[in-house]
């Protein structure tokens, strides 16, 4: 089916840059991921990241996710792309380096949200790619917003959209945790991993969701589920796994059994 994709594999920004640090890509954990994605073999596969110690931290600074409110945030707009730019080389080098053709899209150039949801989506430059047989390689950016001049799109976001869009048979959220993690505060105080959760829980927020620290500038783990959770309704299949681990990715992307969360209707 013509525009059909098989994966979609979203890299967290934890999982690819110490997020404690302004702008420390996690290098080896970086090239270990490209060679899991290169041996797996996927075909029809869109790869995400997001912003990590990168993008965040500047739209963080200048307020970019709040829209345009003065001439001195358009500097914060062009860094905070720029910023991107930069970790997208990264991992671009290591994906090529391992011989996956990954092509750089920039979402700036093919997408436009509304109140920082997507409004427009052009999606010929994804589906070309796909039929070339090269790996478009997206991130979450800032985009120009109908409303608000200018807003963060989320690479979770991106995902989401495009796994419906696309008709994707998997999407996975690689992370910097062993999948979604439950506050289990009745019986041990402690976090509890959750291998299967359904989409109706996360509408009626019947589990209390460990939400790690840090900045993030597109609503962190809850945000993650927010976007996947319309993803798992439509029948597409969800799975959170820690992209820190070695061997999940590749696992995950086999469609082999792994540690992980699983997201269904």
């Amino acid at each position: 089916m013509a525009g059909r994709v098989e994966m979609i594999l979203k890299l967290g920004g934890s999982a690819i840059c110490d997020k404690a640090k302004p702008k420390t890509p996690l290098l080896n954990e970086i090239r270990r991921l490209a060679e899991e994605i290169s041996k797996a073999g996927v075909k029809r596969l869109i790869l995400l990241h997001g912003g990590g110690s990168y993008g965040h931290v500047v739209a963080d600074q200048y307020k970019i996710a709040d829209g345009y409110q003065g001439s001195s945030q358009l500097i914060g707009f062009a860094r905070t792309r720029l910023a991107m730019m930069e970790l997208n080389r990264t991992v671009l080098e290591s994906l090529l380096d391992q011989g996956v053709p990954a092509v750089s899209i920039s979402p700036s150039s093919f997408v436009t949200t509304e109140n920082g949801r997507i409004r427009q989506l052009f999606l010929d430059p994804i589906i070309m790619a796909l039929e070339l047989g090269a790996v478009p390689l997206l991130f979450g950016d800032a985009v120009f917003d109908t409303k608000k001049g200018f807003a963060i799109v989320s690479a979770d976001q991106l995902a989401g959209r495009l796994a419906i869009d696309l008709k994707a048979d998997r999407v996975i959220m690689g992370v910097d945790v062993d999948g979604i993690m439950a506050d289990d505060h009745h019986r041990t105080g402690r976090q509890e991993l959750l291998k299967v959760v359904s989409a109706s829980d996360m509408m009626t927020a019947s589990i209390h969701i460990h939400e790690p620290t840090g900045v993030d500038v597109t609503g962190g783990f809850r945000g993650k589920l927010s976007e996947m959770t319309p993803v798992a309704q439509s029948g597409i299949e969800v799975l959170f796994v820690n992209a820190r681990v070695p061997g999940r990715i590749y696992r995950a992307l086999r469609k082999e059994e792994t540690v992980g969360t699983i997201l269904t209707k």
